[in-house]
């Protein structure tokens, strides 16, 4: 059976670049959407319960209890067109093909002649009958089930327990720019005079305190398991595609390809008029925000890195940790009370 590769990193990082490059390797199966369908192996208690009967009912059902976004397919089997994004403003388009009921029964049928269960068979049944339903029956060439994660630091820390032979590729891009292109999402389509106020929101409310946290783990991760973790420069993915690939190759013992430099889709080019997912950076930081806003984020990324230094060498790092962590909930507490008192005043004035 094949192993699962997690492309890793914050969202707005640049992980579907990796998988749209990976997206035409015969060794690879390249999921199309942002799927989150491992999520449902770290919820023990539903797993338990479809492990005891091996109901294919009950596995619906435990496909529906978390986030593991199996369903979310087939409001998307509805649309003609699917949507994939080169920058927050640049969307390529390309005919959908997915038949979700079609790629239900696929999934009930593997289910039903399984030997043995666990957290892992499963998920890797979901992509193989998701293989099946885009590219046919033939998965023996098939070494890898490439999908995007969700940044979470309580399934990270599962992933090697629940899926020894996977691997993670994790895209590390600067914190600022990630803070930019998520707040440009958030404010898109908004109006001038609320943005300030989705700013201040998005910079007391721990982001960037998880976003450094959340890294700090894979690199804990990469320690632990050096033949497991790669981590990858986004900009180096951008700018520099080909020596990239080069760690990458090896990293997967896959074997070198022609499609590995080139982001497509179903084989199709992933791009906007002449505009590809590589050779430029679309979106970043000096860009989205003004020179005021920046010194503002740089200012926090450096509070909270001057913590992060003080608790490795506290006493006490637990401790130190907890009280990092009090300290951006009462930040985010306090930022909330002075925006109601705010509204409660312009209502009685």
């Amino acid at each position: 059976m094949s192993s699962l590769l997690q492309i890793d990193g914050w969202n707005h990082s640049g992980k579907s670049v990796l998988l749209r490059l990976l997206d035409g390797h015969p060794e690879i199966f390249a999921t199309p959407i942002h799927d989150t369908f491992q999520l449902y192996a770290y919820n023990s208690k539903e797993l338990e319960r479809f492990l005891k009967t091996l109901s294919v009912t009950n596995l619906r059902k435990l496909l529906t209890s978390n986030r593991a976004g199996y369903y979310a397919l087939e409001e998307l089997s509805r649309y003609s067109q699917f949507k994939i994004e080169i920058g927050v403003q640049l969307k390529a388009e390309f005919v959908n093909s997915i038949d979700f009921y079609s790629l239900d029964r696929r999934l009930a049928n593997l289910a039903l002649i399984q030997d043995s269960w666990k957290a892992s068979t499963i998920t890797m049944l979901m992509y193989e009958a998701l293989f099946r339903e885009m590219w046919g029956d033939d998965v023996s060439s098939v070494k890898y089930m490439a999908m995007m994660s969700m940044p979470k630091e309580r399934y990270l820390k599962q992933f090697f327990n629940t899926f020894p032979n996977g691997k993670i590729v994790f895209i590390e891009r600067s914190i600022i720019d990630i803070f930019a292109v998520g707040y440009l999402r958030r404010t898109e389509k908004k109006s001038a005079n609320i943005k300030p106020h989705i700013f201040n929101k998005l910079l007391n409310c721990s982001y960037i305190y998880r976003i450094l946290s959340y890294r700090s783990l894979v690199y804990r991760l990469r320690d632990d398991f050096p033949q497991s973790v790669l981590i990858i420069s986004f900009y180096d993915l951008i700018n520099k595609t080909q020596a990239v690939i080069d760690k990458l190759i090896p990293f997967l013992d896959i074997t070198a390809h022609d499609s590995l430099t080139r982001c497509t889709f179903r084989g199709e080019e992933v791009k906007v008029g002449q505009t590809t997912m590589l050779g430029k950076i679309i979106d970043n930081a000096e860009e989205i925000l003004s020179k005021e806003q920046l010194l503002a984020v740089k200012d926090e990324i450096a509070s909270i890195e001057v913590w992060e230094r003080n608790i490795r060498r506290a006493l006490f790092p637990k401790l130190m940790r907890f009280i990092l962590k009090v300290r951006h909930a009462m930040r985010r507490s306090i930022y909330w009370c002075l925006i109601e008192i705010k509204l409660l005043y312009r209502k009685q004035v």
